[in-house]
């Protein structure tokens, strides 16, 4: 995304964008370049105005033009019915994201598979968000588009024969009747949720579902580097007993790795996420979804194995 940025014209024409940018590539990328034009926003409209904007539309064009090149991925990896990514996903009660791209709405159907010792999902759901009037599909089934519309948590309702997909950071295309983005970017994800009352609904739902009893979450390629997200994890762990499973490139380490201490010459005190991975993981892999679902047959079975324990 650094580099995609680079290149967009708003930032291109931007000497003071295209610093910041730089300054900020070993910090935490384009989010923590983003979240210090916001904040000099805050503090100075009429002088940091255009740079809010310029870098904005850029991360608009970023997420559109990614949106479109994964519209024409495959999405499945292999044709064997046993192991596709569709019956994968629909196994779940609930998937929440990170992501604000919408690879899951053009190409998730899990109407499509029946979950092993379940009924059918009806369809996939966005609790509270439906697509602008008059706006035409991609292609039929896909839920994607330019615009959708968030409702009022009060108008919220759960279709409980539908999956539901929460967004936790909003989505790419996504605007309410006061914000024409509905989407969370920056060092300040945790302050910036409580002004859209749909993430707000959103992420205690996040809450709500890892504090149930004898809950289990797999977590799919997230780097543990969102602090309120963490802090839920955590304490689910120590106060409720949920039980995880991690798949990454980095296995079980990626707690020990992400920690303050993890480059120091002498070893830390673990920190509360260390200490949750101990109490709590019940295993990972360091496969990606092509592998685990394709011809891996010892990864595939340690994954589906936390499914049925």
């Amino acid at each position: 995304m650094f580099e995609y940025l680079l290149g967009c014209q708003e930032v291109a024409d931007s000497p003071p964008l295209r610093t910041l940018l730089w300054r900020h590539q070993r910090l935490n990328g384009f989010e923590s370049a983003l979240a210090e034009v916001q904040r000099d926003y805050v503090r100075n409209h009429r002088d940091n105005l255009n740079a809010l904007l310029g870098l904005q539309a850029a991360i608009e064009r970023m997420f559109s033009h990614m949106n479109r090149h994964l519209f024409t991925r495959q999405w499945e990896f292999q044709q064997d019915r046993a192991r596709t990514v569709t019956g994968f996903l629909a196994r779940f009660d609930a998937i929440f994201t990170l992501n604000q791209d919408q690879l899951l709405e053009h190409h998730y159907r899990p109407e499509l598979e029946a979950p092993p010792g379940r009924l059918a999902w009806h369809g996939m759901q966005l609790p509270g968000a439906s697509p602008q009037a008059g706006q035409v599909a991609n292609v039929a089934g896909s839920q994607a588009g330019p615009r959708w519309l968030v409702r009022d948590v009060g108008q919220i309702q759960l279709d409980h024969r539908s999956q539901p997909l929460y967004k936790l950071h909003g989505s790419s295309g996504w605007a309410d009747h006061i914000h024409p983005q509905v989407m969370i970017l920056g060092d300040n994800k945790a302050q910036d949720i409580g002004l859209f009352p749909v993430l707000s609904h959103y992420f205690e739902s996040f809450e709500t579902a890892l504090a149930a009893g004898d809950a289990r979450l797999m977590i799919i390629g997230y780097g543990f580097r969102d602090p309120h997200i963490n802090e839920v994890l955590v304490r689910s762990v120590s106060e409720h007993g949920l039980k995880f499973f991690v798949i990454d490139p980095q296995g079980a380490d990626i707690a020990r790795a992400v920690s303050p201490t993890a480059n120091a010459l002498i070893p830390g005190r673990p920190t509360a996420l260390e200490d949750a991975f101990v109490e709590g993981c019940r295993g990972a892999s360091r496969r990606n979804l092509r592998d685990i679902l394709g011809a891996d047959e010892v990864e595939y079975n340690k994954v589906i194995r936390f499914f049925e324990e």
